[in-house]
């Protein structure tokens, strides 16, 4: 028991990498005398080396033809994204278009406003342009318009009744 206790220990010390090569190579070792066996045999065998070339032709065939078939699958993979590309390219170019078309009618509509803009500003002139003249009222104009204000219409309003009576 304890040689089998010591020979998990082994094992389970070994990583799973190692234990798998390990295991492939006493595979590989076990498997050798009776393939050297096999060999013997076919090569005195006309019909058992027929068989083994016949298996080994139909191997490369379908070898060949899964080989074939990927770089086929390549293809059509490269194709399909060949035509995706151009598809996109196509959808830029008719987006491009349409958007040059689109600036086109941008244009034409601001050199229509502009030319409104310059036929208005041709017609009303800026206020900086007119300027009013500003006239300066005279001094009996501004005692006019004070008197008016004030609700004195004569010179005799200045002086009231009481006033009359006092000498000069």
């Amino acid at each position: 028991m304890p040689a089998a206790v010591a020979g998990f220990s082994r094992i389970d010390a070994q990583s799973p990498i190692e234990n798998g090569k390990s295991s492939i190579r006493a595979s590989i070792g076990a498997a050798r005398p009776k393939v050297k066996e096999l060999l013997e045999q076919i090569q005195s065998d006309p019909e058992a080396r027929a068989l083994v070339e016949t298996f080994l032709l139909n191997q490369m065939v379908e070898e060949e033809s899964q080989r074939e078939e990927q770089e086929l699958a390549a293809l059509q993979r490269e194709r399909q994204k060949r035509e995706a590309l151009e598809e996109g390219l196509e959808q830029m170019v008719a987006a491009q278009q349409e958007l040059e078309s689109k600036n086109r009618r941008l244009r034409a509509q601001v050199g229509a406003s502009e030319l409104l803009h310059e036929q208005v500003r041709e017609q009303v002139k800026p206020p900086e342009a007119a300027v009013a003249t500003r006239r300066e009222p005279t001094h009996q104009e501004i005692y006019h318009r004070i008197r008016e204000v004030v609700g004195l219409a004569g010179p005799e309003e200045f002086y009231s009744d009481e006033a009359k009576d006092i000498p000069g």
